[in-house]
Protein backbone atom coordinates (compact mmCIF):
# COMPACT_ATOMS: atom_id res chain seq x y z
CA UNK A 1 0.00 0.00 0.00
CA UNK A 2 3.04 2.32 1.19
CA UNK A 3 4.74 1.79 -2.45
CA UNK A 4 1.45 2.32 -4.13
CA UNK A 5 1.33 6.12 -2.39
CA UNK A 6 4.80 6.84 -3.46
CA UNK A 7 4.75 5.10 -6.64
CA UNK A 8 1.16 7.29 -7.59
CA UNK A 9 2.74 10.34 -6.29
CA UNK A 10 6.41 9.61 -8.61
CA UNK A 11 3.57 9.49 -11.77
CA UNK A 12 0.45 12.15 -10.80
CA UNK A 13 3.81 14.67 -10.99
CA UNK A 14 4.73 13.57 -14.57
CA UNK A 15 1.25 13.34 -15.67
CA UNK A 16 0.55 17.02 -14.82
CA UNK A 17 2.85 18.36 -16.90
CA UNK A 18 2.22 16.22 -20.37
CA UNK A 19 -1.23 15.77 -19.86
CA UNK A 20 -2.07 17.32 -22.73
CA UNK A 21 0.58 15.70 -24.54
CA UNK A 22 0.64 12.20 -24.20
CA UNK A 23 -1.23 9.10 -24.43
CA UNK A 24 -0.91 7.25 -21.22
CA UNK A 25 -1.91 4.06 -22.57
CA UNK A 26 1.04 3.97 -25.07
CA UNK A 27 3.14 4.64 -21.85
CA UNK A 28 2.79 0.73 -20.00
CA UNK A 29 6.56 -0.26 -19.59
CA UNK A 30 7.78 2.99 -18.89
CA UNK A 31 5.33 3.31 -15.88
CA UNK A 32 5.87 -0.54 -15.37
CA UNK A 33 9.57 0.50 -14.72
CA UNK A 34 8.96 3.46 -12.65
CA UNK A 35 6.44 1.69 -10.84
CA UNK A 36 8.63 -1.43 -10.09
CA UNK A 37 11.78 1.03 -8.88
CA UNK A 38 9.10 2.04 -5.91
CA UNK A 39 9.03 -1.41 -5.39
CA UNK A 40 12.68 -2.09 -5.22
CA UNK A 41 13.42 0.33 -3.21
CA UNK A 42 10.99 -0.97 -0.22
CA UNK A 43 10.96 -4.23 -0.26
CA UNK A 44 14.05 -5.04 -2.53
CA UNK A 45 12.62 -7.33 -5.10
CA UNK A 46 11.18 -9.54 -1.98
CA UNK A 47 7.44 -9.19 -1.95
CA UNK A 48 5.94 -10.44 0.97
CA UNK A 49 2.99 -11.50 -0.52
CA UNK A 50 3.05 -13.73 -3.87
CA UNK A 51 0.43 -12.99 -5.88
CA UNK A 52 -0.03 -16.58 -7.57
CA UNK A 53 -2.51 -17.35 -4.75
CA UNK A 54 -2.58 -21.51 -4.24
CA UNK A 55 1.53 -21.89 -4.22
CA UNK A 56 2.26 -24.00 -1.01
CA UNK A 57 4.05 -21.90 1.68
CA UNK A 58 6.62 -24.86 1.50
CA UNK A 59 8.00 -23.64 -1.98
CA UNK A 60 11.38 -21.38 -1.88
CA UNK A 61 10.14 -17.96 -3.18
CA UNK A 62 12.10 -16.15 -6.35
CA UNK A 63 13.03 -12.74 -5.59
CA UNK A 64 13.17 -10.05 -9.25
CA UNK A 65 16.77 -10.74 -9.30
CA UNK A 66 16.61 -14.51 -10.04
CA UNK A 67 14.73 -13.07 -13.18
CA UNK A 68 17.20 -12.63 -16.12
CA UNK A 69 17.18 -9.50 -18.23
CA UNK A 70 19.02 -10.72 -21.43
CA UNK A 71 20.32 -7.27 -21.96
CA UNK A 72 22.83 -8.68 -24.12
CA UNK A 73 20.64 -10.63 -26.55
CA UNK A 74 18.01 -7.17 -26.71
CA UNK A 75 20.34 -4.44 -27.95
CA UNK A 76 21.13 -7.27 -30.52
CA UNK A 77 17.56 -7.96 -31.60
CA UNK A 78 15.96 -5.30 -34.06
CA UNK A 79 12.51 -6.22 -33.00
CA UNK A 80 13.45 -5.47 -29.12
CA UNK A 81 15.89 -2.60 -29.43
CA UNK A 82 13.19 -0.40 -31.05
CA UNK A 83 11.13 -0.96 -28.30
CA UNK A 84 13.74 -0.57 -25.79
CA UNK A 85 14.96 3.18 -27.43
CA UNK A 86 10.88 3.96 -27.62
CA UNK A 87 10.82 3.18 -23.55
CA UNK A 88 13.90 5.09 -22.99
CA UNK A 89 12.71 8.56 -24.92
CA UNK A 90 9.31 7.77 -22.74
CA UNK A 91 10.85 7.01 -19.49
CA UNK A 92 13.39 10.63 -19.73
CA UNK A 93 9.70 12.35 -21.10
CA UNK A 94 8.20 11.57 -18.21
CA UNK A 95 10.63 11.26 -15.33
CA UNK A 96 13.85 13.19 -16.66
CA UNK A 97 16.73 12.51 -15.01
CA UNK A 98 15.32 10.47 -11.39
CA UNK A 99 16.85 7.45 -12.82
CA UNK A 100 19.72 7.89 -13.94
CA UNK A 101 21.68 6.36 -11.85
CA UNK A 102 19.89 2.63 -12.18
CA UNK A 103 20.30 0.09 -14.61
CA UNK A 104 16.85 0.37 -17.19
CA UNK A 105 17.91 -1.85 -19.81
CA UNK A 106 18.16 -4.81 -16.93
CA UNK A 107 14.95 -3.50 -15.80
CA UNK A 108 13.24 -3.40 -19.08
CA UNK A 109 14.32 -6.42 -20.40
CA UNK A 110 13.06 -8.50 -17.54
CA UNK A 111 10.08 -6.65 -17.96
CA UNK A 112 9.74 -7.41 -21.79
CA UNK A 113 10.08 -10.98 -21.31
CA UNK A 114 8.40 -12.11 -17.95
CA UNK A 115 5.22 -9.49 -18.14
CA UNK A 116 2.08 -11.11 -17.74
CA UNK A 117 -1.69 -9.88 -18.81
CA UNK A 118 -3.93 -9.42 -15.34
CA UNK A 119 -7.77 -9.66 -16.08
CA UNK A 120 -10.71 -9.88 -13.93
CA UNK A 121 -14.14 -11.33 -14.29
CA UNK A 122 -16.36 -9.62 -15.75
CA UNK A 123 -19.92 -11.15 -16.50
CA UNK A 124 -21.35 -14.12 -15.08
CA UNK A 125 -20.21 -16.11 -18.51
CA UNK A 126 -16.71 -15.47 -17.01
CA UNK A 127 -15.53 -13.66 -20.10
CA UNK A 128 -12.32 -12.27 -18.54
CA UNK A 129 -10.40 -8.60 -19.74
CA UNK A 130 -7.20 -7.82 -19.79
CA UNK A 131 -7.03 -4.69 -17.96
CA UNK A 132 -3.09 -4.17 -17.29
CA UNK A 133 0.23 -6.32 -16.71
CA UNK A 134 1.94 -7.72 -14.00
CA UNK A 135 5.34 -9.62 -12.92
CA UNK A 136 4.48 -12.92 -11.30
CA UNK A 137 8.07 -14.19 -10.12
CA UNK A 138 6.72 -17.81 -9.21
CA UNK A 139 4.91 -18.47 -12.94
CA UNK A 140 8.22 -16.76 -14.02
CA UNK A 141 10.66 -19.68 -12.96
CA UNK A 142 8.93 -22.85 -15.27
CA UNK A 143 10.31 -24.18 -18.12
CA UNK A 144 8.32 -24.26 -21.34
CA UNK A 145 6.50 -27.38 -22.65
CA UNK A 146 4.37 -27.33 -25.80
CA UNK A 147 1.84 -29.33 -23.81
CA UNK A 148 2.14 -27.85 -20.42
CA UNK A 149 1.35 -29.10 -16.79
CA UNK A 150 -0.16 -25.50 -16.06
CA UNK A 151 -2.47 -23.51 -17.26
CA UNK A 152 -1.98 -19.71 -15.80
CA UNK A 153 -5.02 -18.15 -14.70
CA UNK A 154 -5.81 -14.82 -13.61
CA UNK A 155 -8.16 -13.38 -11.71
CA UNK A 156 -7.59 -9.51 -10.71
CA UNK A 157 -4.76 -9.03 -9.99
CA UNK A 158 -3.97 -12.49 -8.63
CA UNK A 159 -2.98 -15.78 -10.48
CA UNK A 160 -3.82 -19.44 -10.14
CA UNK A 161 -1.98 -22.21 -11.31
CA UNK A 162 -3.97 -25.20 -12.90
CA UNK A 163 -3.14 -28.47 -13.58
CA UNK A 164 -3.92 -29.22 -17.39
CA UNK A 165 -4.50 -33.18 -15.77
CA UNK A 166 -7.46 -32.40 -13.11
CA UNK A 167 -5.94 -35.23 -11.06
CA UNK A 168 -2.60 -33.64 -10.11
CA UNK A 169 -2.04 -31.50 -7.23
CA UNK A 170 0.59 -29.19 -6.89
CA UNK A 171 4.17 -30.43 -5.32
CA UNK A 172 4.84 -29.49 -1.89
CA UNK A 173 8.70 -29.62 -2.70
CA UNK A 174 10.59 -26.99 -4.43
CA UNK A 175 12.50 -29.69 -6.18
CA UNK A 176 8.97 -31.66 -7.91
CA UNK A 177 7.61 -27.77 -8.26
CA UNK A 178 10.19 -27.10 -10.27
CA UNK A 179 9.71 -29.42 -12.75
CA UNK A 180 6.37 -28.02 -13.51
CA UNK A 181 6.00 -26.66 -17.24
CA UNK A 182 4.09 -23.73 -18.87
CA UNK A 183 3.28 -22.69 -22.24
CA UNK A 184 5.53 -19.70 -23.38
CA UNK A 185 3.51 -19.03 -26.09
CA UNK A 186 0.38 -18.34 -24.01
CA UNK A 187 2.80 -16.33 -21.26
CA UNK A 188 0.73 -13.81 -21.86
CA UNK A 189 -3.27 -15.27 -22.61
CA UNK A 190 -5.24 -15.85 -19.42
CA UNK A 191 -8.32 -17.05 -20.98
CA UNK A 192 -7.24 -20.50 -21.83
CA UNK A 193 -8.54 -23.24 -20.03
CA UNK A 194 -7.39 -26.46 -22.01
CA UNK A 195 -4.10 -27.47 -22.75
CA UNK A 196 -5.76 -28.53 -26.68
CA UNK A 197 -4.71 -24.99 -28.10
CA UNK A 198 -1.50 -25.44 -26.75
CA UNK A 199 0.20 -26.79 -30.25
CA UNK A 200 3.37 -25.83 -31.24
CA UNK A 201 3.95 -24.44 -35.13
CA UNK A 202 7.09 -23.01 -37.03
CA UNK A 203 5.79 -19.52 -36.56
CA UNK A 204 5.67 -20.43 -32.99
CA UNK A 205 9.32 -21.17 -32.41
CA UNK A 206 10.08 -18.26 -34.68
CA UNK A 207 8.45 -16.57 -32.03
CA UNK A 208 10.21 -18.03 -29.19
CA UNK A 209 13.65 -17.28 -30.67
CA UNK A 210 12.55 -13.74 -31.88
CA UNK A 211 11.39 -12.97 -28.53
CA UNK A 212 12.06 -14.83 -25.82
CA UNK A 213 15.68 -15.97 -27.23
CA UNK A 214 14.79 -19.03 -26.72
CA UNK A 215 14.58 -22.71 -29.32
CA UNK A 216 12.33 -24.97 -28.66
CA UNK A 217 13.33 -29.23 -28.44
CA UNK A 218 10.85 -30.87 -27.16
CA UNK A 219 9.19 -33.43 -28.82
CA UNK A 220 6.58 -31.70 -30.62
CA UNK A 221 8.77 -29.46 -32.05
CA UNK A 222 12.37 -31.01 -32.71
CA UNK A 223 11.26 -33.57 -35.63
CA UNK A 224 10.09 -30.74 -38.04
CA UNK A 225 8.69 -33.12 -40.82
CA UNK A 226 6.19 -34.87 -38.04
CA UNK A 227 5.29 -31.30 -36.80
CA UNK A 228 4.19 -30.11 -40.32
CA UNK A 229 1.81 -32.93 -41.11
CA UNK A 230 0.46 -32.03 -37.48
CA UNK A 231 0.56 -28.66 -38.38
CA UNK A 232 -1.12 -28.38 -41.62
CA UNK A 233 -2.49 -31.73 -42.80
CA UNK A 234 -5.30 -32.01 -44.94
CA UNK A 235 -8.24 -34.34 -45.53
CA UNK A 236 -6.41 -36.02 -48.84
CA UNK A 237 -4.54 -38.96 -48.98
CA UNK A 238 -1.31 -39.39 -50.31
CA UNK A 239 -1.92 -42.13 -53.55
CA UNK A 240 1.55 -43.01 -52.91
CA UNK A 241 2.55 -43.17 -49.29
CA UNK A 242 -0.87 -43.15 -47.77
CA UNK A 243 -0.12 -39.82 -45.69
CA UNK A 244 -2.01 -37.09 -45.59
CA UNK A 245 -1.17 -33.99 -48.10
CA UNK A 246 -0.12 -30.97 -46.58
CA UNK A 247 -1.19 -27.19 -46.93
CA UNK A 248 1.57 -24.94 -47.37
CA UNK A 249 1.81 -21.59 -48.52
CA UNK A 250 2.49 -20.63 -52.24
CA UNK A 251 5.39 -17.94 -52.19
CA UNK A 252 4.54 -16.82 -56.33
CA UNK A 253 0.58 -16.02 -55.06
CA UNK A 254 0.14 -15.17 -51.25
CA UNK A 255 -3.53 -15.40 -51.71
CA UNK A 256 -3.04 -19.18 -52.54
CA UNK A 257 -1.67 -22.36 -50.69
CA UNK A 258 -0.24 -25.24 -52.62
CA UNK A 259 -1.22 -28.55 -51.86
CA UNK A 260 1.67 -31.69 -51.71
CA UNK A 261 3.36 -34.79 -49.97
CA UNK A 262 6.38 -34.02 -47.96
CA UNK A 263 6.52 -37.94 -46.82
CA UNK A 264 9.77 -39.54 -46.37
CA UNK A 265 8.75 -41.90 -48.92
CA UNK A 266 11.72 -42.49 -52.04
CA UNK A 267 8.55 -42.63 -54.24
CA UNK A 268 7.20 -39.85 -53.50
CA UNK A 269 8.27 -35.90 -55.43
CA UNK A 270 8.09 -33.68 -52.15
CA UNK A 271 8.56 -30.40 -54.87
CA UNK A 272 5.13 -31.84 -57.03
CA UNK A 273 2.13 -29.29 -56.82
CA UNK A 274 -0.50 -31.35 -56.11
CA UNK A 275 -3.40 -29.05 -56.05
CA UNK A 276 -3.82 -25.20 -55.80
CA UNK A 277 -6.52 -24.05 -53.00
CA UNK A 278 -7.61 -20.65 -52.14
CA UNK A 279 -7.95 -20.95 -47.92
CA UNK A 280 -9.53 -17.74 -45.83
CA UNK A 281 -8.34 -18.03 -42.57
CA UNK A 282 -10.12 -15.64 -39.75
CA UNK A 283 -8.85 -12.52 -39.15
CA UNK A 284 -11.16 -10.35 -37.08
CA UNK A 285 -11.94 -7.93 -39.51
CA UNK A 286 -15.27 -8.65 -40.61
CA UNK A 287 -18.44 -7.50 -38.56
CA UNK A 288 -20.63 -10.67 -39.19
CA UNK A 289 -20.14 -14.06 -36.87
CA UNK A 290 -22.13 -15.60 -40.42
CA UNK A 291 -18.82 -15.03 -42.34
CA UNK A 292 -16.31 -16.24 -39.60
CA UNK A 293 -18.57 -19.16 -39.46
CA UNK A 294 -18.69 -19.45 -43.20
CA UNK A 295 -14.60 -19.27 -43.00
CA UNK A 296 -14.31 -22.29 -40.18
CA UNK A 297 -16.71 -24.05 -42.33
CA UNK A 298 -14.32 -23.97 -45.81
CA UNK A 299 -11.48 -24.72 -44.15
CA UNK A 300 -12.72 -27.39 -42.30
CA UNK A 301 -13.64 -29.31 -46.09
CA UNK A 302 -9.66 -28.89 -46.37
CA UNK A 303 -8.06 -29.73 -43.32
CA UNK A 304 -7.30 -32.78 -41.39
CA UNK A 305 -9.83 -32.70 -38.35
CA UNK A 306 -6.80 -33.33 -35.78
CA UNK A 307 -5.00 -30.35 -37.97
CA UNK A 308 -3.36 -27.62 -35.42
CA UNK A 309 -4.65 -24.49 -38.22
CA UNK A 310 -8.04 -25.85 -37.89
CA UNK A 311 -7.71 -25.98 -33.71
CA UNK A 312 -6.46 -22.71 -33.71
CA UNK A 313 -9.34 -21.69 -36.89
CA UNK A 314 -11.19 -22.77 -33.83
CA UNK A 315 -9.63 -21.17 -30.95
CA UNK A 316 -10.46 -18.23 -32.93
CA UNK A 317 -13.43 -18.12 -33.25
CA UNK A 318 -14.13 -19.00 -29.68
CA UNK A 319 -12.47 -15.49 -29.21
CA UNK A 320 -14.80 -14.31 -31.57
CA UNK A 321 -18.35 -15.73 -29.89
CA UNK A 322 -16.49 -14.44 -25.98
CA UNK A 323 -16.17 -11.26 -27.22
CA UNK A 324 -19.91 -10.98 -28.32
CA UNK A 325 -20.62 -11.89 -25.09
CA UNK A 326 -18.52 -9.62 -23.35
CA UNK A 327 -19.47 -6.66 -25.51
Amino acid sequence: RISDEIYHKLECEAYKKFSKEIKFEEFVIPRMIARLITRLNIDGGQPEHDLCINVPKSIDRRTWYDLLGHRDEIICSDRHLNVWLKTIKQIELLFKDKFNNIDLLEIFGKILINRFRVGFIENLFNGRLAIGWAIYLTTSRFNHSCQPDLLQCSYDINMRLKFSDSNKIIPQTTLEFDKLTVSYRHQNDFRLKSPLTYVPNRIQRRTFVSFFFFNCHCIYCNDDLCNRYDESATNHLCYKCGNPLILQLYSQKPNLSIINCISKNNSCQTEQIIDYVNISIIDYTEQSIDIYEEKLSNIQQILHENSILLLQEREKLFFVYQKLIND
